[in-house]
């Protein structure tokens, strides 16, 4: 087999002719979109200073919907624009734990949370430095609203970046794919009783979206289930919701699933 069809495994090549089989005559659309520059809203009532984020970054936590008095978990929480919702839909009152690993990143999460949030928002936050894909195996607590905003492909930075693009291939989906259904169950041995949570990347593969959640209610199905938002924003998937930037102002992507565990008298089939 020549050199020419081992590169077009990897790299832009292989990128593009990827994403024009899942897309057909929208890649190219899509593909602009994705490259075109974004304008930020401003995150501001109730912030010591403003907090600059995409308009489809707010989706996922307000798809949470948190109650003033509940324990909320952020399992992969940096840069901490979502964790910044989630506090401020909590008062103080209540419990949020953020999670993050990288202690780059968690020093960065730790800034924005001083910087941002005044005292009484922040005086029920823990920030935790663990990997979010055993913590379930971990901590015997349980929480009310889990949100996993997970380490994606993230296609939009990967063609702004054509060092990074050079580098992608499929085995790289592949591999996030299975650090996402890790988290995923991780997040549920976390979650209480009729306890929601909610997936969210900002990826456009299926692998990592809709068909991630497919493979994980097969794992799963008797301990979770789907809550369709049929008027949330973006385009519905076979599960969950993707905010598409060619159809949404250049906002986005980003890809939402609600999921729901039982009560202790109910049960899914």
């Amino acid at each position: 087999m020549g050199s020419g069809s081992k590169k077009a495994r990897k790299g832009k090549e292989a990128f593009e002719a990827h994403f024009h089989s899942l897309y057909g005559d929208r890649w190219p659309h899509l593909k602009e979109a994705l490259l075109r520059e974004r304008e930020q809203i401003r995150l501001k009532d109730g912030l010591l200073k403003e907090y600059h984020l995409d308009e489809a970054s707010c989706y996922p936590p307000e798809l949470l919907n948190v109650g003033e008095e509940e324990s909320v978990l952020d399992l992969c929480s940096a840069p901490g624009g979502k964790a910044i919702q989630l506090a401020l839909a909590l008062g103080g009152r209540g419990r949020l734990v953020l999670n993050e690993l990288s202690r780059t990143r968690r020093q960065r999460l730790e800034k924005v949370v001083e910087e941002h949030l005044e005292e009484k928002d922040r005086k029920n936050i823990e920030i935790w430095g663990k990997d979010g894909s055993r913590l379930g195996q971990w901590v015997e607590e349980r929480f009310d609203a889990i949100l996993v905003d997970a380490p994606c492909s993230s296609e939009r930075h990967l063609i702004e970046n054509p060092s990074h693009l050079e580098t992608w291939g499929p085995k790289r989906t592949k591999q996030l794919a299975h650090r996402q259904m890790g988290l995923l169950c991780s997040a549920l041995d976390l979650l209480k009783s009729s306890g929601r949570l909610v997936y969210s990347t900002c990826s456009i593969s299926p692998e990592e979206n809709e068909v991630l959640i497919q493979r994980f209610l097969k794992k799963r199905k008797d301990r979770i289930e789907v809550v369709e938002d049929p008027q949330g924003p973006g385009e519905p998937r076979p599960f969950g919701r993707l905010i598409f930037p060619d159809e949404s102002n250049g906002h986005g992507p980003m890809y939402v699933c609600l999921l729901r565990a039982p009560s202790e008298v109910d049960s899914f089939d």
